[in-house]
């Protein structure tokens, strides 16, 4: 009975090991994968390629494509960047 004990104490030890090195690595690709509004190849913009096992799979991140330099990879999620506002002159 005391060999079982054992066993059963060494397999759920193992298996918080293998549930640890799990989230660290979701916790490292969360900080690793910045936000890419802009290429990090040419700096221009991206667009949002709507990958449903992703979605699925890690809501916080989408994959995204360069079509200037055809750059493709995972980014977070940001906001939109608003269009750029036109300077207005004053009328006299």
């Amino acid at each position: 009975m005391v060999v079982r004990e054992a066993l059963v104490l060494i397999f759920y030890t193992l298996l918080a090991l293998v549930a640890l090195r799990v989230v660290l690595i979701v916790v490292a690709i969360a900080v690793l994968v910045g936000p890419a509004n802009a290429c990090p190849a040419c700096f221009q913009p991206t667009l949002a390629v709507h990958r449903r096992w992703l979605r699925w799979l890690a809501s916080g991140i989408e994959w995204r494509w360069c079509p200037t330099c055809g750059w493709q990879g995972p980014a977070r999620r940001s906001e939109p960047e608003p269009p750029p506002q036109r300077p207005v002159e004053p009328t006299s």
